[in-house]
């Protein structure tokens, strides 16, 4: 049905915010059959959104481990960049405890222009394929990014399978070479 927009603070690009108000249409059918009205009916939800600018930004959106050994460790950074002209102290929304994955340092504030580097470790705990993602704010935006990685249990098999590899008779100061 479309919607209505108010711009705030236009001339001040730092402090601009959109409000937005839409109205959707939901339609819906009776399923009860004792009703006899198989007519389809219209409500109206009235939605209002807002959009800030954003001040914080990721050098990836996608963090990716790859595959680790189940209890074996691997560390990545994230590198946050603030582009907005205040500073922000970042926070970060906790991670599950059973994800493997974890931030290793303190969340610091950063200045405009500044680049500030988010180590995060992932030990995977199960032999399974792991997402998570990891949620930086401030009072004045937010920002996250996905995390990916699966955990292997890497197993070995030797062939022969005896595990015996012969090398029948060699010389004294001679060498020989087989593969297995």
């Amino acid at each position: 049905m479309g919607g209505r927009v108010i711009n705030f603070d236009i001339e001040q690009e730092h402090q601009r915010t959109q409000h937005y108000d839409w109205l959707l249409p939901v339609y819906f059918r009776s399923m009860d059959p004792q009703a006899g009205d198989a007519s389809v009916k219209t409500l109206f939800l009235e939605c209002r959104t807002t959009t800030v600018p954003k001040t914080l930004v990721p050098n990836t959106n996608v963090l990716e481990f790859g595959e680790i050994p189940v209890a074996f460790k691997k560390t990545q950074e994230i590198l946050i960049k603030n582009v907005g002209v205040m500073e922000e102290t970042l926070r970060l929304q906790a991670l599950s405890p059973f994800g493997g994955f974890s931030v290793l340092n303190a969340m610091r504030t950063i200045k405009p222009g500044e680049t500030k580097p988010i180590v995060v470790q992932f030990e995977p705990l199960f032999q399974q394929i792991q997402e998570e993602r990891v949620v930086m704010f401030s009072d004045h935006t937010m920002v996250s990014v996905l995390l990916k990685g699966t955990g292997v249990r890497p197993e070995v098999k030797i062939t022969p399978e005896d595990g015996i590899v012969p090398f029948g008779n060699i010389l004294a100061g001679e060498t020989a070479e087989k593969t297995f």
